[in-house]
């Protein structure tokens, strides 16, 4: 009788981690499709090779909405020309590691008292839809240490937003828009 008790007391044992195994096996991890193309801006066309956000020297999907953002690289620097301005982690502008890969992009957003601003954006991979819940994560810091433009240590912006439309915004920029850093949007 003792060795049927145990018996039996492996069996259910057996059962039930059978059934955990199979809870872990059938709920499979639920991710959600990230709707910003080439958000780590990892994508490019060539190596950037000058400032600015010019075709071919841009990630791919990636527009300048206002002014002259730029697209810094790892690639960069290998002709010791104007290219070095546009490197990584040390630029014209900043010594910065990326968040993640070996590109990110940079814009003014603050000027200390003027009204020069730039933005970059990109059409969303599919259209959001009304009542769905979605995240946004993006990373943002302020530029300091650049080997050629000084930047004051005082100047920095306090407000970083995005603005999402459906009407193409190449050329103007409203006040508060914002695709800093990698950007994931889930």
């Amino acid at each position: 009788m003792l060795l049927a008790t145990i018996n039996g007391g492996w069996q259910r044992a057996g059962l039930q981690l059978a059934q955990c195994c199979l809870l872990f096996i059938g709920f499979q991890r639920c991710e959600a499709q990230n709707l910003v193309p080439n958000g780590s801006f990892e994508l490019k066309d060539t190596c950037p090779y000058t400032i600015g956000f010019q075709e071919g020297d841009r990630p791919l999907f990636w527009y300048s909405w206002l002014n002259s953002p730029d697209y810094f690289n790892a690639c960069a620097g290998s002709l010791q020309s104007i290219d070095t301005l546009v490197g990584v982690p040390q630029n014209g502008w900043t010594f910065q590691y990326p968040w993640e890969g070996e590109a990110y992009v940079g814009m003014r957003t603050y000027d200390g008292g003027g009204d020069y601003r730039e933005y970059v954006g990109s059409e969303l991979i599919e259209p959001l839809e009304v009542g769905c819940t979605y995240q946004l994560r993006f990373r943002t810091n302020p530029a300091y240490g650049g080997n050629y433009w000084l930047i004051d240590g005082g100047t920095a912006c306090n407000n970083i937003g995005l603005l999402f439309t459906t009407a193409s915004m190449l050329g103007t920029a409203p006040r508060g828009l914002l695709f800093p850093g990698a950007i994931t949007l889930i």
